[in-house]
């Protein structure tokens, strides 16, 4: 032993400690090697104790309740655990921590046994309950906390599950396959894709770039979607457990061991669907468990209007049925990413105030009781009992189109005449400028621009001796004084 640099000395002669074969633990077998929660093992090998109380048996992260226990022989009841592989260690009071003669792994089994409800709408929005044994502890991120993309879109209503900090560190030499986590990443930093690169080389930093804001009709649904399942993807590659209703994704939410809500996004078409749940390298599939229905899906048959400033304070009405809403704390509608604040709700229809964006087409998306809005055109084929009937046309799109227009107005500031030579300071006032992508034009010449804020631009006149349009530029979009 040394002290500050100086060395001690052993008066008693006997200071030394000696690693010994027949001094450690020794682990030889283990049955079952598979099981759950409740399931009692028997730990055989050498050099344990008598004494329950000397006794630890970690499986995974968790502890096994000792039932009894000899030199060679220990029964412990596990406690439940995310389904995969694990290791087992013991450690002996005394002694140390047990070695193993072999692989000494244990498989936690995964198992699923209800889910509800059993149907639902094809725009999806409506939490599925999940029961079984084996699933990973997932907490809940509120939609308001997610620095991600999509975290406006109505299926993230209900937020993000993300898994608890107790089950992101590692899972021990015996985890084989499935995902994995990186203790030098948080779960918030691989959604927001901080530089985050998996293995096998897909960088999360995608999913940081925005929808397209100049689609219209379908283009748009593809576009807003593509964005979404890429995001998606990349986030549950990094993620211990996935739900899936056949190839649609149902966005877990949060989930403890025995239970778990997730809530499944747009179904292209009314269908059976069988639910599989992942978690890490185990897989289990209830067949034919839920139904996606067209009578259980809320239907908009009309928007209006279609057309509003970027300044906001349109008031939307949206017609319909099955919204299911009784006051309006329980309808969420964005346009794109924008809140259209609800002022009224029923089942059949619902008022918003658009809020200012950026002149652009955008999806109106509608989250209700009863799950997400489609609108009633996207599935033409509605004769049918509600139990399948209904296919999506591929040509139209599943949700209403809303323009921001670019509107121009004069004030009393405008110049309605100037010199021939140009120079003249005009100002016009409208919606919203933005001054990386704004260009006046009078007639064909591209005037010089003074001064710009979110509603008003100042601008020298070109020379001409002719009277012209004042045409603004605010790409993609036109308006013209």
């Amino acid at each position: 032993m040394i002290i500050d640099g100086t060395p001690s000395s052993c008066r008693s002669g006997e200071c030394s400690f000696s690693y010994q074969d027949d001094a450690t633990p020794t682990i030889d077998s283990i049955y079952p090697l598979e099981g759950q929660g409740g399931t009692d093992i028997t730990i055989y090998g050498s050099g344990f104790s008598d004494l329950v109380s000397d006794i630890s048996v970690i499986v995974g992260q968790f502890d096994c309740q000792i039932v009894s226990a000899n030199a060679t022989e220990i029964v412990c009841t596990l406690t439940n655990h995310p389904a995969g592989f694990y290791d087992i260690s013991v450690l002996i009071e005394g002694m140390g921590v047990s070695v193993s003669s072999n692989v000494t792994c244990f498989r936690y089994l995964l198992t699923v046994e209800s889910v509800s409800p059993t149907s639902g709408g094809v725009g999806g929005g409506t939490p599925l309950t999940i029961t079984g044994n084996g699933f990973f502890d997932f907490v809940n991120v509120p939609a308001t906390d997610l620095d991600a993309p999509f975290s406006y879109l109505p299926w993230f209503k209900y937020g993000l599950g993300m898994p608890s900090s107790e089950f992101r560190r590692g899972m021990g030499a015996c985890q084989m396959g499935g995902a994995s986590l990186s203790d030098n990443y948080t779960m918030m930093e691989i959604m927001r894709g901080d530089n985050f690169t998996t293995e096998g080389g897909v960088n999360t930093t995608e999913m940081n770039e925005p929808p397209p804001s100049d689609c219209s009709g379908d283009n748009c649904d593809a576009n807003m979607f593509e964005v979404l399942l890429t995001s998606l993807e990349n986030v549950y590659q990094q993620l211990p457990a996935r739900v899936l209703l056949n190839d649609i994704w149902c966005v877990i939410t949060e989930s403890t061991v025995q239970q778990l809500t997730c809530v499944p996004l747009l179904t292209p078409f009314p269908s059976p669907s069988n639910v599989s749940v992942s978690v890490l390298s185990e897989t289990v599939t209830l067949y034919f468990s839920y139904e996606t229905l067209l009578s259980a899906t809320p239907l908009i048959t009309d928007v209006s209007p279609i057309v509003g400033a970027v300044t906001g304070g349109t008031t939307i009405t949206i017609s319909g049925s099955g919204f299911g809403a009784s006051e309006i704390d329980d309808v969420i509608v964005t346009v794109g990413s924008s809140t259209c604040i609800v002022s009224a709700a029923s089942d059949s229809s619902i008022e918003c105030v658009t809020t200012a964006s950026e002149p652009s087409f955008e999806a109106v998306l509608v989250n209700t009781p009863n799950g997400v809005a489609v609108l009633e055109s996207g599935f033409p084929d509605t004769s049918g009992s509600g139990s399948g009937s209904g296919r999506m046309d591929d040509e139209v799109s599943l949700f209403p189109m809303y323009q921001y227009q670019l509107i121009v107005y004069s004030d009393s500031a405008v110049a309605g005449a100037g010199s021939v030579f140009g120079g003249s300071e005009v100002t016009i006032s409208g919606g919203i400028f933005p001054n990386q992508t704004t260009s006046v034009f009078v007639g064909r010449n591209e005037a010089e621009i003074v001064d710009i804020t979110m509603d008003t631009i100042k601008f020298r006149t070109p020379p001409s001796s002719i009277t012209h349009d004042i045409m603004l530029e605010v790409s993609p979009f036109l308006g013209m004084y």
